[in-house]
């Protein structure tokens, strides 16, 4: 999973360096006396490379979404801890010492 993640990260980085160099192209061309004909070849790029990510980005968006919906580990958690508090606490309880014996058979106090 780590190299999945790893892989998807270095492809969204790579897609935005290379909107960002698209960017500079199309600043350069604006520039330029004839920026027209650049233009239209930089617009297809910059269109193509923008519905990508966005369509990465909404695909992660609705993952993160979906694991914070399913995300049920905290209140297990709390759960669990409240078992074992009840549970540490019912064998802390001191019993009465009259109503057990002691190592040497008798009642306490008698």
């Amino acid at each position: 999973m780590t190299d999945a993640l790893l892989a998807t990260v270095t492809e969204e980085v790579a897609a935005v360096q290379a909107f960002e160099s698209l960017l500079e192209h199309e600043e350069k061309a604006l520039i330029a006396a004839q920026p027209i004909a650049a233009l239209s070849e930089i617009i297809a790029n910059k269109t193509a490379l923008t519905e990508l990510i966005a369509e990465q980005w909404t695909l992660l968006r609705d993952a993160a979404r979906r694991a914070k919906q399913g995300n049920n580990n905290g209140v297990l958690i709390r759960t669990r801890m409240e078992y074992n508090r009840k549970a540490l606490a019912a064998l802390q309880v001191a019993p009465a010492k009259a109503s057990f014996y002691g190592p040497d058979g008798r009642l306490p106090g008698s």
